[in-house]
């Protein structure tokens, strides 16, 4: 899967979940602008930040990497 769908499904669950990008950047330990760089397909999400990203969600990785949110 490429970065800009690994990147739309972190903004769809964002959405979904009603958190700002500064909420989840907290969570991640990184900047607001850093975080909208993963949303945006800029940067690539590193295993430890996509794990975090999961456990936040209570979802699994399968399910961020796959392109549908349910």
């Amino acid at each position: 899967m490429d970065n800009k769908k690994i990147g739309k499904k972190l903004q769809e669950l964002r959405h979904k979940g009603g958190y700002k990008q500064e909420q989840l950047a907290y969570v991640l330990c990184i900047s607001r602008s850093g975080y909208s760089q993963y949303e945006t397909g800029i940067r690539t999400l590193s295993p430890d930040k996509l794990i975090a990203l999961a456990d936040f969600y209570g979802i699994t990785v399968d399910q961020i990497l796959e392109h549908n949110v349910d």
